[in-house]
């Protein structure tokens, strides 16, 4: 039972979501609005332990391409906390809807939602 206990204990949600975050997912649509020809936004997560991780967001606009990077705070599994590197405050994000293939998050405010894929 003990043991039993435990590994219910230690699957937390945000445990898997953070499995499910791990990997590199496209951005669909930003605000309904899909993204253009030649733009693109790709998210890579890397989850470390306890809903916590690192990403890496690759821009490309235009033709030209940025990175930037930092890491995640996950709470449960409707919060998500990105802070840049070299940052000190975060950008949260709430978790509206996940699944292994599928992650659309919004503004606090629930307004901006964000679709993406995992590639």
């Amino acid at each position: 039972m003990f043991a039993v206990a435990i590994m219910f204990a230690s699957c937390s949600k945000s445990n898997k979501l953070n499995k499910r975050l791990d990997g590199e997912w496209n951005v669909v649509t930003i605000d309904g609005t899909a993204l253009g020809s030649g733009e693109s936004v790709v998210i890579k997560f890397t989850k470390d332990k306890k809903g916590k991780g690192a990403y890496v967001t690759t821009f490309t606009f235009s033709g030209v391409s940025d990175t930037e990077t930092g890491t995640y705070v996950l709470e449960d599994d409707t919060k998500i906390t990105m802070t840049e590197t070299g940052e000190t405050t975060g950008d949260v994000s709430l978790i509206k809807d996940y699944s292994k293939t599928d992650l659309t998050l919004t503004d606090t405010d629930g307004s901006d939602a964000i679709v993406l894929k995992k590639k």
